[in-house]
């Protein structure tokens, strides 16, 4: 992923961004149609977005994030609260302290993130290859992992405290059964 000042560095999925990926994914496909390459900015600016001829030079990221804070708001306007791209990566952040239960895990969240910088993360995280955050980061993805609060849901489900078909009841249901087949060695599919 490349960042500010030129700087980049290797981020994986999070845990529970099934959607986002999804969304991401046709970006993808939609920008493949236009005949970009890998190489391009995946959000080009408007200018950009044109069919391209093969062989023609990398389309550069934007220069400035104002568009992306402009996409933003538009996309939360109907929900009457303004979100920003750093309101995006707080919630991660948010879900990190929820899954993580190690500093290992930890770690692998906020380099996800790249928030550590090369002094911060050898003094404070320690060193981590991006093969072990990539693993860790997989594992707090298996479907096994259960934040607190959805622990707390899977025992009032089984305490009988949700109203049968309400969307608490089919949530909590949902994450019993995952439950209870990966005690029974099951594979879970979301």
């Amino acid at each position: 992923m490349r960042a500010k000042n030129g700087k980049s560095f290797r981020s994986f999925f999070f845990p529970r961004t099934e959607a986002f990926q999804q969304v991401l994914g046709d970006w993808l496909s939609e920008l493949g149609t236009l005949g970009f390459a890998e190489d391009d900015a995946v959000f080009p600016s408007l200018d950009d977005l044109i069919q391209r001829a093969p062989g023609t030079a990398p389309v550069p990221p934007m220069q400035s994030s104002a568009a992306t804070g402009k996409a933003f708001k538009a996309a939360t306007a109907l929900i009457d609260r303004c979100c920003t791209p750093h309101s995006a990566r707080d919630t991660l952040v948010y879900l990190g302290n929820e899954l993580t239960s190690s500093r290992k895990e930890e770690r692998a969240f906020s380099l996800n993130l790249g928030r550590a910088r090369p002094q911060v993360k050898e003094t404070y995280y320690a060193k981590m290859t991006d093969e072990q955050r990539r693993s860790t980061i997989e594992g707090l993805c298996a479907s096994t992992h259960f934040t607190a609060k959805e622990q707390s849901m899977v025992l009032d489900y089984y305490e009988s405290r949700f109203e049968r078909g309400s969307k608490e009841y089919n949530y909590a249901k949902r994450l019993a059964d995952r439950r209870a087949a990966a005690r029974d060695g099951e594979d879970v599919l979301e």
